[in-house]
């Protein structure tokens, strides 16, 4: 069954020209209707513009290092990065699309809206096909390669296409959802700060890509496919056949994810498991632990119900301020006020000791098994420390950063609302009960951070009091990004720039001023050779951040923004 038919669109579309244009009514209506204008997208542009900058890219990293190796390993990153963005975008189309609700009302069998759902996803995932087109354009230009290379470029670009479709199907089943919006944003902001910062960063990228090259496609699923452009030079590398093997492997296991998520998409009705009943204030909601549901299906009576009723015992918040150390302290550190929006934004109690505990037990892992792994394969330990690196980090961010269900959205009556708004709660309380959340854990972030820059510097043989002061000014500036990812998540929830007046472009100019300053002086801190220098512009980094979020407070206590944002 098909879903959309071009031809009866045009029809309808003629049709109700005509009748517009007949009636005087209908024009009527149809000039106030245009009050709401229509909106245009240049996304196709500037996504293109991305496709053409790789390309440019990776033609001036072959020239830089005369490997085009290194070339291969800088696309291969790429679409690494890619998986998680469109493992995202797959979830949220089978799962989170407004479309399935309306679709849902036809009578339309769930297999013909999964097929509908799946072929929006290879149409908006075709731009990856043109990325790798772009790349692979470019090292063929940059090597002068005969026109027979030309021909080879679609095909290998879309082998590629259909490895990165299929590693992003897996994605939605084996990375849990957090750690790939952590993953993904990670991204975002790695290759922004690069960009921002080539300057200081470009070289030591350059330098660790250009290293580690014939291993990053070695071992990184995306650098399976663009390693068989080693064949198209005057002199072949035959062994990149080899590689053939795992990418069949990898896109014949399409079928299986494509098999398992259309067993996934069905609209029923779940029915679970009556659960034990959970008497309030025990020791197993203290500790954060539920008894599972198939054990000890303890049910009270019905005059121990009445008790609770009566007594009030059953509003009672959780306990979780008994969890650990880290947990009392922050407990005693809120007043009345914060402790009930502790309520609101964490439900089931806000954890640090548990959390923390299993980022550093996986850093001790990773560590020893890197240093032990060293001992046979150099290459070996640093990836195992580079995996090691992004679990614990999203880990450790999504602990620090996190925000629990503050921002959550409501679709209601056409608009959505943030669910803060529907109770009255304000911008500084609810943000200082976020901060001193995340300034509790910095005893903890503080180290965790110094471990790693300790580790990374060793690599490019920088002493270890660098990498010390490297990891406290870059844990501080994490921490101070808190203030500017709060300030995004207010204005994220509001459409203070869904219309276009002299007010939002110049709030939005001083905005983006502001953050771009954070990032400049930032790296500048980070990287500038003059100590005394460095620090000053860390600390006016550090300062900038609490500006923007003070001077955004201080715009919403304003009420100059409107709490509804329409959905796009």
């Amino acid at each position: 069954m098909r879903l959309h038919s071009p031809a009866f669109q045009k029809r309808l579309r003629r049709k109700v020209k005509a009748a517009i244009t007949e009636s005087a009514a209908l024009k009527k209506e149809y000039r106030q209707a245009r009050k709401y204008r229509r909106r245009y997208s240049l996304n196709w542009f500037g996504r293109g513009a991305l496709s053409v900058g790789l390309g440019i890219l990776v033609y001036n990293i072959a020239g830089l290092t005369n490997h085009p190796v290194t070339a291969l390993a800088a696309i291969a990153i790429w679409m690494f990065g890619w998986i998680f963005f469109r493992a995202q975008s797959l979830w949220t189309l089978l799962h989170a699309n407004r479309d399935i609700m309306a679709l849902r009302l036809l009578p339309i069998s769930d297999a013909a809206i999964f097929r509908w759902q799946i072929q929006k996803f290879g149409q908006k995932s075709i731009y990856s096909l043109f990325d790798l087109m772009a790349g692979l354009g470019g090292l063929v230009l940059f090597l002068d390669l005969p026109p027979s290379a030309w021909l080879a470029v679609p095909l290998i670009a879309a082998i590629g296409w259909v490895t990165l479709l299929a590693l992003a199907a897996l994605c939605v089943f084996f990375v849990p959802r957090k750690a790939r919006q952590i993953i993904a944003s990670g991204f975002i902001i790695g290759g922004f700060f690069s960009l921002y910062l080539s300057r200081f960063v470009a070289r030591p990228i350059l330098e660790f890509i250009d290293r580690f090259g014939p291993d990053l496609i070695s071992f990184l699923p995306t650098g399976w496919p663009v390693s068989l452009f080693q064949l198209l030079p005057p002199n072949p590398r035959w062994s990149a056949l080899v590689a053939l093997l795992p990418i069949a492997l990898t896109i014949w296991s399409l079928t299986y994810s494509i098999r398992r998520l259309r067993n996934g998409f069905r609209f029923e009705e779940q029915l679970l498991p009556v659960a034990p009943d959970i008497i309030p204030t025990s020791e197993t909601e203290a500790s954060g632990t539920m008894p599972p549901a198939n054990q000890h299906q303890v049910h009270l009576g019905l005059t121990a119900i009445e008790e609770l009723i009566q007594s009030r015992k059953f509003l009672e918040p959780v306990s979780w301020q008994n969890r650990g150390w880290f947990e009392r302290w922050l407990w005693g550190w809120l007043d009345a006020r914060e402790r009930v929006l502790s309520e609101f934004a964490f439900p089931r109690g806000y954890a640090i000791t548990i959390p923390w505990r299993n980022t550093f037990r996986n850093l001790v892992v990773a560590v020893a098994a890197a240093f032990a792994a060293g001992l046979a394969s150099p290459t070996l330990k640093i990836w195992i420390l580079g995996f090691g690196l992004l679990v614990t980090s999203a880990q450790a961010l999504a602990q620090m950063l996190g925000s629990g269900n503050s921002f959550r959205s409501i679709f209601c009556s056409g608009v959505n609302i943030p669910i803060y708004a529907g109770f009255g709660i304000g911008y500084r309380e609810l943000a200082r009960l976020l901060i001193k959340c995340s300034i509790v854990q910095l005893p903890l972030f503080i180290p965790f951070v110094m471990v790693w820059s300790v580790l990374i510097e060793q690599l490019y043989d920088v002493p270890w009091q660098a990498g010390i002061v490297f990891g406290f000014k870059g844990s501080i500036l994490l921490f101070a990004a808190r203030f500017i990812l709060i300030t995004f998540r207010f204005s994220g929830s509001t459409n203070d720039s869904s219309r276009f007046r002299s007010r939002s472009f110049f709030l939005m100019f001083l905005v983006v001023s502001l953050v771009f300053a954070f990032l400049g002086l930032g790296g500048a801190g980070l990287f500038v050779p003059d100590a005394m220098a460095a620090w000053m512009m860390w600390a006016l980094a550090v300062l900038d951040a609490y500006l923007l979020f003070r001077l955004y407070g201080r715009l919403y206590n304003a009420n100059r923004f409107d709490l509804m944002s329409v959905p796009r």
